[in-house]
């Protein structure tokens, strides 16, 4: 994974598509119950997902797999009742250069529990990203 970090061409995209989307030979961690659900009656009853709009830095939580990049940036936004973020950030190369990298993730609001967005079927990692 850290290959695709650190080169940029279309063979290593290719193969990071194929070696990690289509064949998944990066498996998904299961999910051993380390974190729970909160029980819903403290959840909040109402969130209102335009309120999370705007530039965001990682200040706490920090996972060194991948938030401390140089300039890296959460920027969201409203669309078609999601909410969708541009992240981009920097990953330094062995010749003491930088390749800039971007996503963009969208989260769907819980019907039931308005205060949970999911984020899922994500094309890299086939990974989950739930608040």
């Amino acid at each position: 994974i850290k290959c695709g970090d650190l080169f940029e061409n279309s063979v290593v995209d290719e193969f990071n598509e194929c070696a990690v989307s289509r064949k998944k030979c990066v498996p998904m961690k299961s999910d051993v119950g380390e974190f729970t659900a909160p029980n819903p009656d403290i959840l909040v009853q109402n969130f209102n997902i335009a309120d999370f709009t705007g530039k965001w830095f990682i200040s706490s939580g920090l996972n060194p797999s991948f938030d401390t990049f140089d300039c890296q940036l959460h920027e969201f936004h409203t669309e078609d009742n999601k909410l969708v973020g541009n992240l981009s950030w920097r990953v330094k190369t062995p010749d003491a250069g930088f390749l800039t990298r971007s996503t963009q993730q969208r989260f769907v609001q819980d019907p039931k529990y308005p205060g949970i967005l999911y984020n899922h079927d994500n094309e890299y990692l086939h990974y989950q990203d739930d608040w």
